[in-house]
């Protein structure tokens, strides 16, 4: 349960966990020791979080662009982005964070139809954009699920080289002082 603080019961001292009222079809936080309940406050939407998913990428290698993220209830959804490769309508979308995109307000749209997973990059300023203002983002840096998993780009393969023989040095000098 997020939100600015975990709530407690007030009989008991309990966490209250979030359930579903079926009758009134609104949330509710119950006790599961002592059966208390309580509705959240209107007017503090911080109590209307249930769950919260935050993506910390520290660059675009870090960045993975599944097919799945089709399913995630937590992202926007849009009913007006038509797919470049299906043809699809329908996707989802989510921002890029600013330390790891160029432009600010960059957005990630995934599309929903099943089997598809297919994704495209719009910036902001909408600048070399096709037709409906949208295109597939041209920096090999990032990898279209449909590429074989682990492929990468040849600037990411060398530096993944490059790391990997300086990890593999520095174990051999390791071992080298530890029997010296």
């Amino acid at each position: 349960m997020m939100g600015k603080s975990m709530m407690f019961c007030p009989e008991c001292n309990n966490m209250l966990y979030p359930r579903e009222d079926k009758e009134k079809r609104q949330l509710q936080f119950l006790c599961r020791q002592c059966d208390y309940s309580r509705y959240p406050k209107k007017t503090d939407t911080a109590q209307h979080i249930v769950e919260r998913t935050n993506f910390n990428f520290k660059s675009k290698e870090d960045i993975v662009i599944s097919s799945d993220l089709s399913k995630d209830p937590t992202l926007g959804r849009v009913f007006d982005w038509r797919c470049p490769r299906c043809r699809g309508v329908g996707g989802v979308f989510y921002q890029l964070p600013e330390r790891v995109a160029e432009d600010a307000m960059t957005l990630v749209y995934v599309c929903t139809q099943p089997g598809c997973g297919a994704w495209e990059i719009q910036q902001p300023d909408g600048q070399g954009t096709g037709e409906d203002g949208r295109r597939e983002k041209e920096d090999d840096s990032l990898s279209s699920p449909s590429e074989p998993r682990g492929s990468c780009s040849p600037r990411e393969n060398e530096r993944r080289e490059t790391v990997q023989r300086t990890e593999k040095e520095r174990r051999q000098t390791d071992t080298s002082n530890v029997q010296g």
